[in-house]
């Protein structure tokens, strides 16, 4: 079964390594990170490996930003529900790295 996984910090380091081993395994992967260069780099090499990895900006000090991201996500890959995120069937990785919060 394919289990959607959301991988916060997913622009450099940790983050950016665990994503590619759920996605050469298969699974959605969600990918984010605040970094648009550090965006652009996984998206194309994402590509170029032809892996099903969404890969998405998001401010991880700000819950907002990350409920938007779920709900976006959400909203793309399964029909409309009242709840927040039960298509993450995976898990959700919070690997970002928050300093002086």
């Amino acid at each position: 079964m394919t289990k959607t996984i959301l991988i916060t910090g997913a622009g450099t380091g940790i983050g950016r390594d665990s994503a590619f081993a759920p996605a050469a395994c298969g699974h959605r992967v969600i990918a984010t990170t605040f970094d648009e260069a550090h965006a652009q780099t996984l998206r194309a090499e994402m590509d170029q490996l032809g892996k099903n990895v969404q890969v998405a900006l998001i401010e991880a000090k700000s819950t907002r930003s990350i409920q938007a991201q779920i709900v976006k996500a959400s909203e793309a890959s399964r029909p409309k529900t009242r709840y927040v995120a039960p298509w993450i069937q995976g898990a959700v990785v919070r690997l970002a790295g928050i300093f002086g919060a």
